[in-house]
């Protein structure tokens, strides 16, 4: 099972993205979709808008594509899921991007900086053979580790 999550902001576009590929059986596995307050119903794919058993979902996937939030992210992380991680564009002045680019630079998940169905299915085959690495979540260590400049 892929599970998909969108945060409490929703992502229309990234829950799209996904149900269409699943509409064109480009997608073999079950997806269940965590769509919050996204405008797009999908039509192709399992969903809800949010359940308090959100991290059995996390737990029981294959593997997670989800928004760039940080909560997410690291919650995924410390779960050791495979994960493709998609930036939320419209959101804070882009936050999203430079913050999953450095962690796809550790090593630590698949980032997919475009929704184009092309570059997610090219996510989607990668993250089958991907292995993240260990991050550790001590402050210092992740400060270190994905190379933050607090002096900027």
């Amino acid at each position: 099972m892929i599970f998909v999550t969108t945060g409490s902001f929703g992502f229309t576009n990234l829950i799209k993205t996904v149900d269409n590929l699943a509409e064109k059986n480009k997608i073999d596995d079950q997806v269940i979709a965590q769509i919050s307050s996204s405008i797009h119903t999908p039509q192709h794919i399992d969903f809800f808008k949010s359940s308090p058993d959100i991290l059995r979902y996390m737990q029981e996937a294959e593997f997670v594509i989800s928004h760039g939030g940080t909560g997410s992210i690291m919650e995924l992380m410390m779960l050791g899921k495979r994960i493709i991680a998609v930036p939320n564009t419209d959101l804070a002045d882009n936050h999203q991007y430079p913050f999953l680019e450095k962690l796809s630079l550790s090593g630590g998940l698949i980032f997919c900086p475009s929704l184009s169905e092309e570059s997610l299915l090219e996510a989607i085959q990668q993250v089958k053979d991907f292995t993240p690495s260990e991050i550790s979540f001590y402050p210092t260590a992740l400060i270190d580790q994905l190379q933050i400049d607090l002096t900027s």
